[in-house]
């Protein structure tokens, strides 16, 4: 199997909300890729299992996966490796998920090394602040943590608004502002003025026609009720909500 057919595949089945059979053909893929002693597809492979474990909130499944990928980096002699950056970014975001955090860090340190070195984009920077961002609350490092989520939206507007990437742009802010304000939240200051600044925000996003007509808008409706639902912020919920039927 080429890599370019297992993500066709493997997008077929979310494409068809098959997520059952997405994981059924996660473990079919790995084990060809293992038989056939294809290194890319198995990289690429596990790299798709951690999102999905981490989706799917399968923790055994998940930090198994993050351990054949580490595994898989060190006898290939691939930690120094920039093509393996989002790898890393995977597996500190899953062993982060799963309540790993130190071991989280070591992960995105690596990648954040690589990803400079690369002299990646804006958008791929803003997600890497971003995901270390969520360690450092984890941890208690609230100002560490801030400062993260600053860079993610300095990043965010260093790109053209009117450029092909208006709409990552846009979803990445809102998914930054959800973000801090869960921060502020864990640092008992989640009904400060602070946090309905960055809810006016999102909402100023979200009622926007053109972002309505974008591919991105029902996952941010999802990411925005899920975390006002996990805040027990009923009526911002329910604003959200509203959008659900668009």
């Amino acid at each position: 199997m080429t890599i370019e057919k297992f993500f066709r595949e493997l997008d077929g089945f979310f494409g068809k909300n098959e997520i059952e059979e997405a994981g059924v053909f996660l473990e079919k893929a790995l084990k060809e890729a293992r038989e056939t002693g294809d290194l890319s597809l198995e990289l690429s492979v596990l790299n798709e299992m951690m999102g999905y474990y981490r989706s799917t909130d399968q923790k055994e499944k998940g930090l198994q996966s993050v351990e054949d990928g580490l595994a898989l980096i060190q006898k290939n002699g691939l930690e120094a490796h920039p093509g393996v950056a989002n790898m890393w970014i995977n597996m500190g975001t899953t062993l982060c998920h799963f309540e790993r955090v130190e071991e989280a860090e070591v992960c995105y340190k690596n990648a954040e090394m690589f990803v400079m070195q690369s002299g990646a984009g804006a958008l791929q920077m803003a997600g890497l602040y971003n995901n270390t961002a969520a360690v450092y609350v984890k941890t208690g490092r609230f100002e560490e943590a801030g400062k993260r989520y600053e860079k993610a939206l300095e990043c965010l507007a260093q790109i053209d608004e009117n450029s092909e990437f208006w709409e990552d742009i846009q979803f990445n802010r809102i998914v930054t502002w959800l973000n801090m304000i869960v921060m502020n939240c864990v640092k008992q200051q989640g009904a400060g003025e602070e946090n309905q600044q960055l809810v006016e925000k999102i909402k100023e996003i979200m009622s926007s026609e053109d972002f309505q007509n974008t591919e991105s808008f029902p996952y941010a409706v999802k990411k925005c009720i899920h975390c006002f639902e996990n805040l027990q912020d009923q009526q911002n919920k329910e604003w959200f909500e509203q959008f659900t039927g668009v």
